[in-house]
């Protein structure tokens, strides 16, 4: 019996010194099917192209602009010509502009994440956050190890670089730099006020320079049928709120940012949508809206639905860049023209703008990435100027040429197609990540520069000298406050615009609750996260 018990045992311990055994090869497979292979069984170069000799997945999140039609970006030649050469495929999630934020949030809760994220993360208190949980990688040594051309834009521009690195010296996402004169007077907060010069031709009238003026322009564009078609069908000013006319309220008294709604007087933060003068323009608006003055449509029309009027020649007065409701034929014919500011009431012509040049979030490598060297290789390419010129505004001979004096020059869209939506259809257009300097400047047509040089020059005048920056650093607790109390605010304050200006409800009747019940929302909370970041900014200069 003892002996055959100890064979019993002898077996028990065996099979599971066996099954032991069995278990650890079959994890150790396991680990190297999931393993990344060593970089030299990929044939990955430093330099050169291919960037690996054996074909390499890359999964990169971007944005959809409105205008793409494609229905993978792959389809794009420009990423055939390009792209294609580095031997790297690309698998890409394209989410729609309207989803893009919520989406990237989701990938970082569940972890499910892409190699690398285009133009998605410019808030660095999320780029700390991600990159403290080692859900970002630190990017310094990969591009001072892979990134030739994004060496020498940073280079170039160091305090670009300096702008990125967060406590403890390591940057999460590269910085972009965003140079153009229009970059200063169109962006998320701002938009150039255009004029239709044909129409003013026609009625004999001047570019208006006080409030007055402006009311005369837009009654004469409603009822003097400028388009000579024997149709009201005019739309004397249109926009897409909420950028768009707010920027007029500066002549009321406060320049009014329409995204944060506060801006800065003598070093402190002022919020302007509880102010008298910000009523004040909310009435100019209701106003102009009620005897038909303003776009019927402007608080609840798309993307395309703005674009398709404005490329039928019905705006009079359009707060757009150039290239989204007409096409490149502006650039010759000068149909519609810069307006600066108007004289209003409070003696006053100020014009809100884009203040610096600086754009974080251009691209981030994140923790599932295989190969980051691939990854800022990859990138890196990108960033070439000529590489970087076409995938934002197309091939060759479609959207753009090289004249026989070697200036790059844009080509006219088709008839009733805006330059937006042109460039669009066969390029990644805005939403690749930017890494401008004065190579990718020059390669402006002379048109284009010509035109909002023009611009600029004529509004730069009036900006108003303490502008809010949209690149403040928040910490972690002031985002997470204002995730819930700047959302809650503004969209408070998006929804009574919209119905005081549409009539649907009575600004003077409601407005001392309007303003107590921004109070109890959590306004001084609001108002001293933003003071916060606009210290610790100035600093650090």
């Amino acid at each position: 019996m003892r002996r055959n018990d100890m064979n019993q045992g002898f077996l028990k311990v065996f099979f599971t010194l066996v099954l032991l055994f069995s278990a650890a090869t079959l994890l150790s497979a396991g680990a190297r099917q999931e393993s990344a292979t060593p970089l030299d069984q990929i044939g990955f170069q430093k330099s050169g192209l291919p960037i690996t000799a054996v074909p390499t997945k890359l999964v990169v999140m971007t944005e959809r602009h409105p205008n793409h039609t494609v229905s993978s970006f792959n389809e794009f030649e420009v990423v055939r010509d390009i792209l294609g050469p580095t031997n790297i495929e690309i698998e890409w999630w394209e989410i729609a502009r309207v989803a893009y934020r919520e989406r990237i949030n989701l990938a970082f809760a569940s972890q499910d994440l892409p190699d690398v994220i285009f133009r998605g993360l410019g808030d660095r208190a999320q780029q700390m956050r991600y990159g403290s949980e080692g859900l970002l990688i630190p990017l310094q040594d990969l591009v001072e190890t892979y990134g030739v051309n994004l060496q020498n834009f940073y280079a170039r521009y160091p305090d670009v670089w300096r702008s990125a690195v967060l406590p403890g010296g390591n940057v999460y996402s590269l910085p972009g730099r965003t140079p153009y004169a229009d970059d200063r007077i169109d962006g998320p907060r701002t938009r150039p006020m255009l004029i239709n010069a044909f129409w003013l031709d026609r009625l004999g009238l001047d570019i208006p320079n006080t409030l007055e003026e402006l009311e005369n322009v837009l009654r004469a564009f409603k009822t003097r049928d400028p388009r000579g078609t024997g149709k009201p069908d005019e739309i004397p000013m249109s926009f897409q709120w909420p950028i768009g006319p707010q920027q007029l309220f500066g002549m009321f008294g406060h320049v009014v940012d329409p995204v944060v709604h506060v801006t800065i007087e003598n070093g402190q933060v002022i919020f302007t949508a509880n102010t008298e003068g910000y009523k004040a323009g909310i009435e100019w608006l209701r106003d102009m809206y009620a005897e038909g003055l303003i776009d019927q449509e402007a608080f609840v029309h798309d993307t395309a639905q703005f674009n398709a009027k404005g490329q039928e020649g019905l705006y009079g007065i359009v707060f757009s860049r150039w290239d989204t409701v007409t096409d490149a034929r502006v650039l010759e014919t000068k149909e519609y023209v810069p307006m600066p500011p108007v004289l209003g009431p409070s003696g006053t012509r100020v014009w809100l703008h884009a203040p610096g040049n600086i754009s974080h979030g251009q691209a981030s490598i994140t923790s599932a990435a295989r190969y980051p060297e691939v990854a800022i290789r990859f990138l890196d390419v990108i960033a070439e100027p000529t590489n970087l010129a076409i995938l934002t505004t197309g091939p060759l001979g479609y959207s753009q040429y090289i004249d026989d004096a070697g200036v790059w020059k844009y080509m006219a869209a088709p008839a009733g197609q805006g330059w937006a939506e042109f460039r669009h259809s066969r390029s990644f257009g805005e939403v690749v990540p930017q890494f401008r300097d004065e190579v990718a400047i020059n390669m402006l047509p002379d048109g284009v520069n010509r035109w909002v040089t023009d611009i600029y020059q004529q509004i730069e005048p009036f900006f108003y000298p303490e502008p809010y920056r949209m690149d403040y650093y928040f910490t972690e607790q002031e985002t997470e406050e204002l995730s819930t109390l700047g959302t809650d605010i503004r969209s408070f304050i998006l929804q009574k615009q919209a119905e005081w200006v549409m009539g649907l409800a009575d600004i003077d009747r409601e407005w001392s609750g309007y303003v107590d019940r921004l109070r109890r929302m959590g306004l001084e909370r609001y108002v001293e996260i933003h003071q916060n970041a606009r210290d610790r900014y100035e600093s650090q200069r």
